[in-house]
């Protein structure tokens, strides 16, 4: 009995030692394409963004590599150091002149054991549209969105019905519920969204980071949802009431200072195709918008 507790000691001791290695010294690999010719693209630059493991740690560490003629990276799962302190990869950001920026979060977190590659297709400008953008509208759960009127009047401030307004035909969307709390440090958000007529919503990220909203170039067909539960810090692709108008946008979530509760807001960064039927939604971000 004692000799096979002895065995078995050994074996867990000599499994974590294998896990330490290739959790340290193992290599994550990323792919980079060109999304139109699915080739390597040589000498796009990668950014790593190394943060703390289990909460601990210093700051954030970058480090940058260049794609191979393969468009390959390889780096290690950690920034080098072990233990409490080692720092694991968080977000990757790529550039390469004449593309589109390319950054996400989400596949960073691997399991090394298994090694797997990412792989990522980048984009070059094809057909911009004059997208119109309007950030920082701050929604409460009694306000109504009135996009559509804001097109046709070209009037901005019409976006966002006040609770004094009634709805109108042309109501977009609103907020059922709207839900923020913080305790001992941990910020705690939701928010639902409730479509009107033929409009519906659909999420494109997590975080921002993943698929990021310049990489949307076409609204979808399909899988347009009337009601959704949104995520702090989320990204998604709607369709307007009238069936017609397709936008893409990002939600945060949030309260006033002091007032938990009483006075939670999700707070939208538009980006309208005002044309009827136009399912394009390629905006570069210095390009020239729409003043309405």
């Amino acid at each position: 009995m004692k000799k096979i507790t002895a065995i078995a000691i050994i074996l867990i001791v000599l499994g974590l030692i294998i896990y330490y290695f290739i959790f340290v010294f193992g290599l994550q690999t990323i792919y980079v394409y060109d999304y139109d010719t699915n080739k390597p693209v040589l000498n796009a630059q990668v950014t790593i963004d190394f943060c703390c493991l289990n909460g601990l740690g210093g700051g954030d560490i970058t480090k940058t590599y260049f794609t191979n003629s393969s468009g390959k990276i390889s780096f290690p799962p950690t920034n080098g150091t072990a233990g409490l302190f080692a720092q694991k990869p968080l977000k990757a950001d790529i550039k390469k002149e004449g593309y589109y920026e390319y950054y996400f979060g989400e596949y960073l977190a691997m399991d090394p054991f298994s090694q797997k590659a990412v792989k990522v297709k980048i984009r070059k400008p094809a057909n911009p549209q004059n997208l119109i953008v309007v950030t920082n509208i701050k929604f409460q759960s009694s306000d109504k969105a009135d996009i559509l009127t804001a097109l046709a009047e070209k009037d901005l401030s019409k976006i966002k019905n006040y609770p004094s307004n009634i709805q109108t035909s042309n109501t977009d969307f609103n907020f059922p519920e709207i839900s923020y709390s913080s305790e001992k440090g941990k910020n705690t958000s939701s928010a639902k969204i409730q479509f009107y007529g033929e409009g519906g919503i659909q999420q494109i990220a997590k975080d921002g980071y993943y698929g990021n909203l310049e990489n949307l170039f076409a609204a979808p067909a399909q899988g347009y949802k009337q009601e959704l539960q949104l995520e702090h810090a989320g990204q998604y692709v709607a369709r307007l009431s009238d069936g017609k108008h397709y936008m893409k946008m990002q939600v945060f979530i949030d309260s006033v200072v002091g007032k938990v509760g009483e006075a939670d807001y999700v707070q939208i960064n538009f980006y309208i195709q005002p044309e009827q039927a136009n399912k394009n939604l390629e905006f570069l971000p210095n390009h020239q918008s729409i003043n309405l």
